[in-house]
């Protein structure tokens, strides 16, 4: 993983995500395994959701009864896991300007 290589199990919006923080700040390499991390879990956030969207947010089980879908619990643990690595990154990144 070259620091401005995107890692290769990254998704495409993360990977873009990657090429662009690479272009803006220079990070050691302790740096980049936090921001791999983050993606990671950004990516995992973003399967469990679109699981979720195709299947529903209740499930059945094979005795008839309803529950909540496991990948619910996913999406929960890795938006978790990326605001804090996001956070640990602390970026200093400017939003949109203006309306």
């Amino acid at each position: 993983m070259g620091p401005k290589t995107p890692p290769k199990n990254l998704k495409p919006e993360s990977r873009k995500i990657w090429l662009r923080l690479n272009r803006e700040f220079e990070f050691p390499y302790e740096t980049l395994v936090l921001l791999k991390t983050a993606l990671e879990a950004y990516d995992r956030m973003n399967a469990a959701r679109e699981q979720i969207d195709q299947e529903g947010t209740v499930i059945m089980t094979p005795t008839g009864f309803k529950k909540p879908h496991p990948a619910l619990k996913i999406e929960k643990e890795a938006r978790a896991g990326f605001l804090q690595s996001w956070r640990a990154l602390n970026l200093d990144i400017e939003g949109p300007q203006g309306d």
